[in-house]
């Protein structure tokens, strides 16, 4: 064969597979055995790698609501429900119960005027407290004469809670607003 029937034949060849036609040229059997081979395939890979993109996708939709602790609170509220329907509601409300309650207090203005009151005291509390720990805290840290005499005392206060003073604070300074804002600078 001469070598300018090649370059026509390759020649030929290019065009053809320019035009989406196959070199070597496929015979009409083997066309039509992949053309079944891809046909049996298809269906039976397509549902297996739907059902592994389902599988892959719930086990992270999981993942997320397991960190997210959404499993932990929906468990918690469920068990509280169950329990509420052994007790009287006056006593143990159930999840429905108190937010139906919350929802009232909202409505009528009453949950706001409260929370106010409370921001209210452990504000000033917090400044009360900030105006008298931060000069203490600067004289421990410049001058070891009140480290030394004042340390050991916060060193020992600070491991007893608040709450362990309510008696204590209500007995000295009465019911009111008082003993309240003391607890917090406390």
């Amino acid at each position: 064969m001469s070598s300018t029937t090649v370059q026509q034949a390759g020649g030929a060849a290019i065009a053809k597979a320019s035009e989406g036609e196959t070199f070597p040229p496929s015979t009409p059997s083997t066309q039509s055995t992949k053309a079944a081979s891809s046909a049996k395939s298809l269906p039976a890979q397509a549902p297996k790698h739907l059902w592994a993109l389902a599988v892959d996708k719930l086990r992270k939709a999981v993942k997320v609501l397991l960190d997210s602790g959404v499993v932990s609170w929906g468990l918690l509220f469920v068990a509280w429900g169950i329990i509420s329907l052994f007790y009287d509601p006056t006593f143990f409300p159930g999840p429905i119960e108190t937010l139906e309650g919350a929802w009232e207090l909202i409505l009528d203005g009453t949950l706001l005027k409260f929370s106010l009151v409370s921001l209210y005291r452990v504000f000033k509390g917090w400044i009360i407290g900030s105006i008298i720990a931060i000069p203490i805290g600067i004289l421990i840290g410049r001058l070891k004469i009140v480290k030394q005499l004042i340390e050991p005392l916060v060193d020992y206060f600070r491991f007893i809670p608040a709450i362990a003073f309510l008696t204590l604070f209500i007995m000295w300074f009465g019911v009111g607003e008082r003993s309240k804002v003391l607890i917090i600078v406390y």
